[in-house]
């Protein structure tokens, strides 16, 4: 790779950081940051259940939840990003947080959304961003993510797959997982946030 190359990458690679420090959204990279295909993140295929938001609103948030990624033993990574990969258009990925099931009465919540009112929002839970988090093998069975997703289009939306960028060591993975979350019968509502 020549110089001038590395130096673009270098310069839009601080410049993303610094935009996304900035905003306070989490950091999604892109394809082009020589990630190596990974396996450290086991059970990377969750489609044995189908996760659901009925009748939202276009603007509303819908969250889906699972549990805590499960990282092969004794291995540790750092997740760097997270990115929708197949997806309908019209649903956006707003971001992943953790959360402990304990401020849940120790359950993991599956999912969310702004029509469920404030009851169980997650909004007003202790959470951490996802992007960011350290995790060392075998599962920690105390916490669950949660991915929030913005409905942008009314009707059948569905999210098929993400993508997980991760470091080990110096190395930097992605390996995509495999979900089952849909949106039913989206409503039309306010613009896209």
């Amino acid at each position: 790779m020549s110089g001038q190359l590395k130096k673009r990458r270098a310069l839009i690679a601080s410049l993303i950081v610094m935009v996304g420090a900035a905003i306070a959204v989490p950091i999604i990279l892109k394809a082009s940051d020589n990630a190596r295909s990974g396996n450290l993140i086991t059970h990377s295929d969750l489609t044995s259940a189908t996760l659901y938001a009925r009748t939202p609103l276009v603007g509303d948030a819908v969250m889906f939840g699972i549990d805590m990624l499960d990282i092969a033993p004794g291995k540790t990574i750092t997740i760097l990003g997270v990115e929708l990969r197949r997806a309908t258009p019209g649903i956006e990925l707003r971001g992943a947080r953790v959360y402990e099931i304990e401020d849940f009465d120790k359950t993991v919540l599956l999912g969310w959304q702004t029509q469920n009112g404030d009851a169980e929002d997650p909004h007003r839970r202790p959470s951490t961003d996802l992007v960011g988090t350290t995790l060392t093998g075998p599962r920690n069975n105390a916490r669950f993510i949660m991915f929030e997703f913005a409905v942008c289009a009314p009707g059948e939306l569905a999210i098929d797959e993400l993508e997980i960028r991760y470091k080990n060591k110096e190395n930097v993975y992605r390996q995509r997982m495999k979900v089952r979350f849909e949106v039913r019968g989206a409503q039309r509502g306010t613009s896209c946030p």
